[in-house]
């Protein structure tokens, strides 16, 4: 059995576990056309969300594919960390790998070119938020551990807090994708800049690949 099973079984199950979509959401119209690309809402628009101007998703970035059962909840999937600290780059890895690499029926956000980062985190996700109501969210997050767990995969049913490294632990996505990059001691951000690129890479692809099979 290959080592990333037990974590789709896992995240199969979250996923299950979470709750139905509401009724009056299950009646809004579909998307007809496929691989379409998501667009940010007009500027102009009072209702529409406002897109963080100066991190606006690059065209690959957030995608759907409307391949899904009619009442199945739309899926979005966000990708938190920055590829200015290696150990916090797994998130943009794997969202690049969704979105260039991986046929996957959801919208991904943080990418290498378009990251959802510290400084820009609550201006995506208030806009995520507001253009996703009623949708499954998914976050994928780098983490430190303990010795045992550097590099395992862990998967939660509470979300991610993806500011833990700055004091904060507000939560976010009603999943949690983990990959322990480094073990948990001393300065945190020391830590993570101290992690190979190449080992991140690794696992990065290991955990687009569990998002695609359990998608």
């Amino acid at each position: 059995m290959r080592k990333k099973d037990p974590e789709q079984a896992l995240l199969k199950a979250a996923l299950q576990d979470t709750a139905p979509l509401p009724d009056a959401a299950k009646d809004a119209p579909k998307p007809k056309t496929q691989n379409r690309t998501a667009k940010t809402p007009s500027a102009k628009s009072k209702r529409a969300a406002k897109t963080p101007a100066e991190h606006r998703p690059a065209p690959a970035a957030p995608f759907f594919t409307p391949s899904l059962p009619p009442q199945k909840r739309q899926t979005v999937i966000v990708c938190f960390g920055t590829m200015s600290i290696s150990g916090d780059s797994l998130g943009p890895m794997v969202g690049t790998l969704l979105a260039t690499r991986y046929n996957i029926p959801a919208f991904v956000y943080g990418t290498e070119s378009c990251s959802v980062n510290g400084k820009n985190m609550k201006e995506w996700l208030d806009f995520i938020k507001t253009a996703h109501e009623g949708a499954l969210f998914i976050a994928v997050d780098a983490s430190l551990g303990t010795k045992d767990n550097v590099g395992k995969i862990v998967v939660r049913s509470d979300g991610v807090c993806p500011a833990a490294i700055k004091g904060k632990n507000e939560r976010f996505g009603d999943v949690g994708i983990l990959g322990v990059v480094a073990e948990n001691k001393g300065d945190a951000l020391m830590q993570l800049m101290s992690v190979s690129p190449l080992y991140v890479e690794k696992m990065a692809n290991e955990v687009a690949l569990l998002l695609k099979a359990a998608i």
